[in-house]
This record gives C-alpha cells, sequence and structure tokens, in this order.
C-alpha cells in the first residue's frame, strides 16, 4: 500500500516520465504555477458568482496538465494554492484543509488514471482522446463528495444540498478538465519537447486561425437573433482539423467554449433564455459536446482522412440544428402563448374587481335616488347591512356629500342637530372662497 501511495504521489512511468522538465528545480516550476492557479481559480469563482452560474472550474485542467507534464511532485503546491483561493470565502480553517486536499486529490487521481488509460494501445489513435475523456468523468467523483461532505460537517450548510452541490462540484472540475486538457496537454509536449519538428509552423497556423473562430463565436453567441446558428460552431472544428491538423481542432474547441461560457455568465446567447436549470443542463452539454468534438475530430484527422467521419458529422450537426432550432421556436412559441393567457387571466380578474366597485357606486346612487331625505342612520344602516368595507377589502369608508345652500344651511345643522348630533357644526375650509 505504501508503495502504490509513494508511486502515485511522487513517481509516474506516463507519457512525461524521460522528459527533460521534470528535472527543473523545484521552485522553478511551483511559483509561477502558485499564482497561475491563483488567477485560473479566480477565473472560476467569477464563472460561479455571476448573474447566470456557469459551473466550469478552469483550474482543474491545469492541475491534470502540470502534474503529467512536470510530475506528481507539485501537488503540495496545489493544496497550498487551493488553502489560498478558499480561505476567506465565509468557510474557517479546518474545513477550508479539507476541501483543500479534496482538490489537491483529484489531479493525483487524474494523472494515476490518464497514465492507465493511455496505455491501452488497442484504442490507437483515440487513446489520448479517451484517456481524458476518462480522467474528465471519473477522477472528479470522490473529490467532489468527499469536499461536499467536508463542507457540510465543518459549515452552516444544508445537508439536503448534497446532492445538488456535489453535482455541481463535479460538473465544473469535469468541464474544467475536458475543456483545458487538450490544448494545454498540447503546449506541455511541445515544452518538453515531445512534439515533432513541423510542428512548430502547425502551432503558428493553429493561433492565426483562432481569431476568426473567435469572431465567428462573437456572432452566433452574443446575438440572440444568431442563436439558430449554434450548431454551425461544429463545422469550425472540423475545418481547423482538415486545415491545420489536430492542434487546430482542440483550440478551435477552447475557443467555442470559453465563448459559449462567456456569453452565458453575461446573460446572453442561446444558454440564457430558459430556467436555471435548463441553462446549465444545455451549456453543460454543449461544452461536452464541443470538446470531446475537438478531441474526436483531431484523432479522427490523425488516423487517416476525415471524409467519411466528417460527412457523418456534418449531417449529424445539420440534423441536431434544425432540430435545435424547431424546438427553440416551440419553446417561445410557448412561452408566449402562456405569458398572453396569464395577460389575459389577470386583465379578466381587474375588470372584475372594478366592476364590482362600479356596482357599489351605482347601488349607493340608487339608494339616494330612492331618498327623499337621506340621513346619516339610513346610509350607515344601508352601508352595514350590504357588508361593503368587509366583502371589498379596497374600500375604506363609502360616503356621499350633500350640496347645502348657503340660504339653507341654517336649517340644515338644526335639523342635523335634532337627528342627535347636538355639536354637529359647519366650519369654513381653510382657503376656500367666502
Amino acid at each position: 500500500m505504501a508503495t502504490l501511495l509513494r508511486r502515485v504521489f511522487c513517481h509516474d512511468d506516463g507519457l512525461f516520465s524521460a522528459s527533460t522538465v521534470r528535472n527543473l528545480p523545484y521552485a522553478t516550476v511551483a511559483i509561477p504555477l502558485f499564482f497561475i492557479h491563483l488567477a485560473l481559480s479566480q477565473l472560476g469563482w467569477l464563472l460561479l458568482s455571476g448573474t447566470t452560474l456557469t459551473p466550469v472550474w478552469p483550474a482543474a485542467g491545469l492541475d491534470l496538465v502540470v502534474l503529467l507534464v512536470f510530475g506528481p511532485r507539485f501537488w503540495p503546491v496545489l493544496f497550498a494554492a487551493y488553502f489560498t483561493t478558499i480561505y476567506g470565502r465565509s468557510v474557517t480553517w479546518a474545513p477550508d484543509l479539507g476541501m483543500s486536499l479534496a482538490n489537491a486529490l483529484r489531479p493525483v487521481i487524474g494523472v494515476w488514471l490518464f497514465n492507465t488509460i493511455s496505455k491501452r494501445k488497442s484504442l490507437g489513435h483515440f487513446e489520448e482522446t479517451a484517456a481524458i475523456a476518462g480522467t474528465a468523468l471519473l477522477s472528479p467523483l470522490a473529490p467532489a463528495a468527499l469536499g461536499t461532505g467536508i463542507l457540510i460537517l465543518g459549515c452552516p450548510f444544508p445537508a439536503s444540498q448534497w446532492q445538488l452541490v456535489s453535482s455541481r462540484w463535479f460538473i465544473g472540475d469535469a468541464l474544467g478538465i475536458l475543456i483545458l486538457t487538450p490544448v494545454l496537454l498540447g503546449l506541455g509536449k511541445w515544452a518538453a519537447g515531445l512534439a515533432q519538428p513541423g510542428d512548430r509552423k502547425m502551432i503558428a497556423k493553429t493561433v492565426l486561425l483562432a481569431a476568426p473562430v473567435a469572431i465567428v463565436c462573437y456572432f452566433v453567441f452574443s446575438r440572440p437573433e444568431a442563436s439558430s446558428l449554434l450548431f454551425s460552431v461544429f463545422l469550425l472544428i472540423l475545418v481547423s482539423a482538415a486545415w491545420v491538423g489536430p492542434p487546430a481542432a482542440r483550440v478551435s474547441a477552447l475557443v467555442i467554449a470559453s465563448a459559449a461560457v462567456w456569453a452565458t455568465h453575461t446573460g446572453v446567447g442561446a444558454f440564457a433564455g430558459g430556467t436555471v436549470h435548463e441553462n446549465l443542463q444545455n451549456l453543460n452539454l454543449f461544452l461536452a459536446a464541443v470538446s470531446l468534438t475537438g478531441l474526436a475530430v483531431g484523432a479522427f484527422r490523425s488516423s487517416g482522412s476525415l471524409l467519411l467521419p466528417g460527412s457523418v458529422l456534418v449531417a449529424g450537426w445539420v440534423l441536431s440544428g434544425w432540430l435545435y432550432a424547431s424546438l427553440d421556436r416551440d419553446r417561445v412559441d410557448y412561452d408566449q402563448a402562456r405569458f398572453d393567457k396569464l395577460v389575459t387571466a389577470v386583465e379578466s380578474r381587474m375588470r372584475g374587481r372594478l366592476a364590482n366597485y362600479e356596482d357599489v357606486l351605482r347601488g349607493g346612487a340608487g339608494f339616494l335616488a330612492a331618498s327623499d331625505h337621506p340621513d346619516p342612520q339610513n346610509w350607515h344602516s344601508y352601508v352595514d347591512r350590504l357588508g361593503l368595507l368587509a366583502r371589498y377589502p379596497g374600500i375604506t369608508a363609502v360616503e356621499f356629500i350633500r350640496w347645502v345652500p348657503d340660504a339653507q344651511l341654517e336649517n340644515f345643522v338644526a335639523e342635523r342637530r335634532r337627528q342627535g348630533l347636538p355639536d354637529f357644526q359647519v366650519r369654513p375650509m381653510p382657503g376656500a372662497p367666502e
């Protein structure tokens, strides 16, 4: 057991085990890694705290690639970076230690999973694709469950939310690995000298290609009227792989995923128009599809011609785009019809309430018209018998004002005093003309 743990945490026999970058001084890698990790963690917190929740943790991809390239011996740096990131966010130091350990455990497990899967030669050109996908799917499981349990035990956090929080934790880590690892792993191979000499020219072409891909993504994701073109971005991945190669497909997938995440975070695009649950579900599925497409198309490109798989993918994307546009129109029509129905119901209730109050006024007018000499006692009896104040909460008082000419004012006051109001008198209104 001790030998296994030592092998997992300190040594590995993976792709980079014989690379010269493993011999770099510890501080040369640790110090930049610490600050880069803090920056990506701040980005992750920003995505989690926006108006629209976008649970993607970019640091998860960095963690995995760093331990793959430079070795598992740098896991304490990740632990310290996580502790620094979490500390002060309404979490005391004890849960902070536990959550930091759970987060640092994920890339260690991921390195072991990646190396184990990538050694299966039967996968051919898809061994790296399978390794990244398998690591993204499996490595966050235990750390997410452990971290959520520590968060519940150490903080005033409801245990009933364990499934929700752990699933969000898992999805954020898994998407972070899927989105960032393919590109960062390619850069790691180049830095470690494992890339072919001609790959430098390919990297330059890939960087140049990223600009038009970003422009297209801006128009697709930041404009509501262009949401029907959502699945057209997959063609960018196919074109990138066919024209430049697998690295370009991975970079294009990263640019597309980043554009989708940021547009959703700012509240625009195809994944910001429904409910929170619908937005998260659709965004997560889209990001996973884009990242896996970038890996798969690159693998197909490496294995030979893209004609057959590309044709199948294009047909699938066209069908998916048509289906999405159709369902989106149906959703918009349903929402509009439901809104119109609610508006009509509210208008009907308002008209009914106003008609009731109008009937009260008409009834009072009829009572006064039928009484030759209405007096306060008869009026109070009329109002009390109808229960107007109790049946109509919007009514605070029902009164009538009788016009009395100046010549009849003395007789009016005397009459009121004979009716049981000995102190009744008329006072002039301040500011009124004499």
